[in-house]
């Protein structure tokens, strides 16, 4: 029996999930659809015949739109792609325009985007954890107790946002060429004064979700796909260095024989190149073909001729950093396991769960490297700005927003406009993993999610908080971001 749980809720944008489901033990779980089973793709994938499906089902093409512009146009053109997340897509798009150009920005501007970067982290971690996915996780009397606090922190930290750009969203200081505006000395004071109050809040908020965390069934979204991280410019990675352009990053890719566990993974390095598109066919297309079923693609990494799956977003970002040695990730990790009666492997093995304790542990590197490890020092007050010098050519902007792996791609024609156009934002990096996630999970509510909200769950909520959906949460997902592709094709098949 085919199941359709759409909208999915509590996320960023449209989405649905399309479930082959069997009834196990008395239970209605997913049917899992997905061939090979081993975190790779055989391509071209059999789409018709592949569940679970991740639907993302609006189109908005700023891939198109971005065609012909000016390449300083589309730079602010593309942080209209989501409003919660505008400062990563600026700045990749920035990045890529710089790589195309060949231009070389200061030391100063890239210590300005990294801090900049840092606080809308922070401020999108708080924002999703408890106003999006709080109601799966966590009892009801934690949320109404914590959601003032959590909404002072969050808008702190939109303030930080708001210093570097004049406006919390769609802010425009990020531009090729370095960065038009640099906070001054008392800008980084405040900055550094309401990261300390989110900080001392979000390690008390630690110690009041401990048990409830650790409560939380972990038998589910544990299917494993591989771990893809960037490094840029949170984590030193595999190089051992920080590097802002470079690829610091690495590729955990799972043990078959012990999938789900993160000690037996092993780990490659990063690199962007690597990282390809397969098109799914659009959803709702006037071809009406059967492989016909989203309007986003699935980025995958090829490694020594194989095709991984890969999982992008805080769990991967701290697993891949984790795995490559990065001091502060080691220490900060295994003293809160440490703390509670965990290892290491236990918080960075895949799973919801996992997703969300790994996003609040982020939140505390995010601050600290901001208070203490020297991010919002190394911002010095000088000119961080020097106009590029247009040039055809393409490039690559790789930055690691809040969901994960973001990357843009431009080609710049010899008219010096944008000749083509790639948005590969972390949510369609992560359509693979989705369905790989979901698949065995239980599709209705289990009990203990049923404890949690208290009362008999209305039909909708059977499914809409069931594991399958909550699963899905779990990645905090931006549909919205997701959005920009669509192939057509000739009669003949032709594009």
């Amino acid at each position: 029996m085919v199941v359709e749980i759409k909208p999915v809720t509590r996320i960023e944008g449209d989405g649905k999930l399309e479930l082959e489901t069997e009834v196990v033990d008395g239970k209605l779980k997913v049917k899992n659809l997905i061939t090979p089973t081993d975190g790779t793709l055989n391509l071209p994938t059999d789409n018709a015949a592949r569940y679970p499906k991740f639907c993302v089902t609006e189109f908005r093409g700023f891939e198109k739109f971005a065609v012909g512009e000016q390449p300083e146009t589309v730079t602010k053109l593309v942080p209209r792609i989501c409003g919660v997340c505008p400062v990563p897509q600026n700045m990749a798009s920035t990045c890529a325009v710089e790589a195309a150009y060949g231009t070389n920005i200061v030391n100063n501007a890239k210590a300005v985007r990294r801090l900049m970067l840092a606080v809308h982290t922070v401020n999108s971690h708080l924002l999703h954890f408890f106003v999006l996915a709080g109601k799966d996780m966590l009892p009801h009397n934690i949320i109404d107790q914590e959601l003032p606090n959590i909404i002072s922190a969050h808008n702190k930290a939109q303030a930080c946002v708001a210093v570097f750009g004049g406006k919390p969203v769609h802010p425009a200081s990020c531009i090729p060429g370095g960065q038009t505006k640099v906070p001054n000395t008392t800008e980084i004071g405040q900055i550094k004064a309401r990261m300390q109050e989110i900080q001392n809040y979000v390690v008390s908020l630690l110690g009041t979700l401990k048990g409830a965390l650790l409560a939380l069934p972990n038998d589910f979204g544990i299917r494993p796909c591989n771990y893809m991280s960037s490094g840029i410019p949170f984590y030193s990675g595999v190089s051992g260095s920080f590097s802002y352009f470079g690829t610091s990053g690495g590729v955990l890719i799972r043990n078959p024989s012990n999938p789900t566990d993160f000690n037996s993974a092993t780990i490659v390095p990063f690199n962007p190149t690597n990282v390809k598109e397969e098109v799914i066919t659009p959803y709702g297309s006037i071809i009406n073909l059967p492989t016909n079923y989203s309007y986003t693609k699935r980025p995958y990494y090829t490694h020594n001729g194989v095709n991984y799956v890969c999982e992008v977003g805080p769990l991967a970002r701290l697993g891949v950093a984790y795995k490559a040695g990065d001091n502060v990730v080691k220490s900060t990790v295994d003293s809160i396991a440490s703390d509670w009666g965990a290892t290491a492997n236990d918080i960075l093995s895949p799973s919801t769960r996992n997703r969300h304790i790994t996003r609040l542990i982020e939140t505390v590197i995010m601050i600290d490297r901001i208070l203490n490890g020297g991010w919002a020092n190394a911002v010095a007050q000088v000119d961080s700005y020097s106009p590029p010098t247009p040039k055809a050519g393409s490039g690559i902007g790789v930055i690691e927003a809040p969901r994960g792996t973001l990357t843009h791609t431009i080609t710049v024609g010899s008219d010096l406009k944008t000749a083509s156009y790639d948005c590969m934002v972390p949510t369609t990096a992560n359509t693979g993993a989705f369905e790989e996630a979901v698949a065995d999970d239980l599709v209705e509510i289990r009990p203990e999610t049923m404890a949690l909200l208290g009362r008999e769950p209305t039909e909708d909520e059977k499914l809409l908080l069931g594991d399958a959906s909550r699963t899905i949460r779990g990645f905090d997902p931006c549909c919205s971001c997701s959005s920009h592709m669509i192939e057509l094709k000739n009669p003949d098949g032709t594009e």
